[in-house]
């Protein structure tokens, strides 16, 4: 048998004395920071607590679903990196509307209906406000994202046989069972309409302000020719969103009007010429 030649002696991967073993380093791994910022995710929310989730087979239901669902939102929020670029929330749409208020009597006045608002955002839009995530890349921005209205989901319920069992003389007897079934959406609004909000609305948008918003009026069931429940709505000015009445604006809107016809957007259109106001008695 061969001898171990002479040096090498000692015991196996021993350093050699005076060599330093090099350390590695590893790159500082990336902590994107966590990300703090309110939206509305109510019809998701809601959907989830009113527990309809057996009636997922239900193609209506899934299809209602999918349409409730942030999936946009989402996302972002799960790449943004916040330490690149902040979330920049610009408005772009508001309206007003008048609608029931379901979190009250319904012997109220005007049957429960109240002035209500809501706008349309676009989140980190534009080559100037990309969001980046946490290697530095562009992200999608967030389009058309509303706040001030949400899908309440309606549920029903209802008895189903869900089994049959037998008497001691073999008589067949139907098992039945309570169950909470999804039975269609219907929007509701939480935030009430003042000048106030509406402006505090304007001055918290992002890179938008009063000359970049459209603004509109809404009618819904319950005002002029909305009998059929189809929402009528048009753009208005700022100054009407903001100052005039809802009564003023329905009256606004039953004017007869025309595309040749240039639209008028201050108070005396709705004036008659002997100073009154124009007679409108909701249908």
């Amino acid at each position: 048998m061969s001898q171990p030649e002479e040096g090498l002696e000692g015991v196996e991967g021993e350093q050699e004395e005076g060599v330093e073993e090099e350390e590695e380093i590893k790159p500082a791994k990336q902590v994107k920071p966590p990300v703090k910022t309110v939206w509305n995710n109510r019809s998701e929310e809601d959907f989830e607590k009113k527990n309809v989730f057996d009636g997922y087979d239900d193609h209506k239901v899934v299809s209602n679903i999918q349409n409730i669902v942030n999936t946009e939102v989402k996302r972002f929020l799960r790449k943004v990196d916040t330490s690149k670029v902040p979330i920049q929330k610009s408005v772009f749409r508001m309206f007003r509307i008048r609608a029931p208020d379901y979190s009250a009597s319904q012997d109220k006045d005007k049957g429960g209906l109240k002035e209500w608002l809501y706008w349309e955002e676009n989140w980190n839009e534009g080559p100037d406000h990309f969001a980046k995530d946490h290697t530095g890349q562009v992200i999608a921005p967030v389009a058309a994202h509303v706040e001030g209205m949400y899908y309440e989901t309606l549920v029903k319920e209802v008895i189903e046989v869900t089994g049959t069992k037998y008497d001691e003389e073999g008589i067949p007897i139907p098992e039945e069972q309570m169950r909470r079934r999804f039975n269609g959406l219907r929007p509701r609004y939480y935030v009430p309409f003042t000048k106030k909000t509406a402006e505090d609305v304007i001055k918290k948008s992002a890179y938008s302000n009063e000359n970049g918003i459209l603004f509109m009026v809404k009618l819904g069931r319950g005002d002029f020719m909305a009998g059929s429940g189809n929402n009528i709505r048009h753009a208005i000015s700022e100054d009407m969103f903001l100052n005039w009445t809802w009564d003023e604006l329905v009256k606004w809107m039953s004017l007869p009007g025309g595309k040749d016809k240039p639209v008028d957007y201050t108070r005396s259109s709705i004036i008659d010429k002997s100073g009154k106001s124009l007679a409108f008695t909701p249908s």
